[in-house]
């Protein structure tokens, strides 16, 4: 299964955006001169004689330039695989499929400056351990981090035949770990184990464990997970700085709480590891957005905040109508625009009796647009939504139904 289904549909899409982008811009957008990708890295290094094991993870790295100094946007595609992480970033992480057997896989990186793309692709070589287990999961190392409490992991069998699992004798205090044990009927078959941590009653420090899963009826087949997690040593202030209605990260804002400042990293976090319990003014600004204020309260112990801004400048109205294949307009079909991880965001909207829909303060960049409705085929459209008001419309498939 694609890492990328909709690869084809993708490039067809952000092509169709990018002659639209082209019309709301000047004549100076005639000169355009597209990215340049120099070369692809992988971290550890990979080569037909340096391959990674099999269900390994690994570092790709695309190194690119735009002479006109315009923003690049990024876009990762596997046909095998699991990527881990956001994908619009010039470095990301790829985990290789379990495999019976050594492989090769290709992963190719597209790059945009929203006028033109290009694309390269590299080779990342697999090995095949010599005593593979039956049992696997992924991810087997999960960091919670300071603030997080739950994950999920999924187990799955690489070989054929029916078997039963379960998690080995654990005495984590903080762990909470359902279900416990359950069966694998084939070698397709999955599961997936919830993983609840509690920060209750724990000193301040680094916590580290691990618990092994492994097959019931022969027990020397199992996997190993790794778990971290972090508790704040003092009254801890930190979250998260997203685009208003979204969970689409804002970097390099300036975060205040009294006389401290904190800069949000590339998934829009901020942290202040030592503030004193009271009352405090939180504070949020970056050029090209609205400034942000909320009175907080810091309580004992970790607080952490979300802070939702609003951007007159990389904000605009999208719009478009939405029709079946007779171009007949669809009445209150929903369109959702989507988070990075794929969740709806509260960007919505619903057709008018025209078909007519339209959103505000859309995020500009590389995005996806859910349309819906039931009775009609679900469609994500992933395009990049220029620096102006932009429109796209749809056609749902009607679902026939035969009796």
């Amino acid at each position: 299964m694609k890492s990328y289904a909709a690869f084809t549909a993708l490039l067809l899409v952000v092509t169709i955006g990018i002659i639209i982008s082209s019309c709301t811009k000047d004549s100076d957008d005639a000169n355009n001169q597209p990215p340049v990708i120099h070369k692809l890295t992988t971290t550890p290094f990979n080569s037909a004689t340096s391959p990674i094991a099999a269900g390994d993870q690994i570092t790709i790295s695309v190194q690119a330039t735009d002479s006109d100094n315009t923003e690049l946007f990024y876009l990762w595609e596997a046909s095998y695989g699991e990527f881990v992480g956001e994908l619009n970033r010039a470095s990301i992480h790829w985990k290789s499929p379990m495999s019976s057997t050594d492989e090769t896989y290709s992963i190719t990186a597209v790059v945009s400056d929203g006028n033109t793309l290009v694309t390269e692709s590299v080779l990342v070589y697999t090995q095949t351990e010599e005593e593979m287990s039956a049992i696997h999961a992924v991810p087997d190392t999960l960091n919670f981090g300071i603030s997080e409490t739950e994950k999920q992991i999924k187990v799955f069998a690489i070989t054929a035949g029916a078997f039963n699992w379960e998690i080995a004798d654990v005495e984590i205090s903080w762990l909470t770990i359902d279900p416990l044990s359950g069966s694998l009927n084939n070698q397709n078959d999955t599961a997936y184990l919830s993983l609840t941590v509690s920060r209750t009653g724990l000193n301040g420090g680094q916590y580290s464990e691990s618990f092994q899963i492994r097959n019931a009826d022969d027990t020397e087949n199992s996997i190993e997970v790794e778990i971290e997690m972090q508790v704040a040593e003092t009254n801890h202030v930190g979250g998260y700085t997203f685009f208003a209605h979204t969970h689409i990260p804002i970097p390099g804002a300036v975060v205040s709480i009294g006389d401290l400042d904190a800069w949000t990293d590339d998934s829009g976090y901020y942290t202040f590891p030592d503030i004193s319990p009271g009352t405090y003014e939180l504070k949020a600004a970056k050029d090209g957005f609205d400034d942000y204020s909320l009175e907080v309260d810091i309580e004992p112990g970790m607080n952490e905040f979300i802070i939702n801004m609003t951007s007159p400048l990389y904000t605009h109205k999208l719009s478009g109508v939405i029709t079946n294949q007779s171009l007949s307009p669809i009445y209150n079909a929903e369109v959702v625009y989507l988070n990075p991880d794929g969740s709806a965001s509260n960007l919505v909207a619903a057709s008018d009796s025209t078909g007519y829909y339209e959103i505000f303060n859309v995020p500009m960049g590389l995005r996806t647009i859910n349309y819906h409705k039931e009775g009609y085929t679900s469609i994500d459209t992933t395009v990049y939504l220029p620096d102006t008001d932009f429109i796209i419309n749809a056609v749902l498939k009607e679902i026939v139904v035969h009796k």
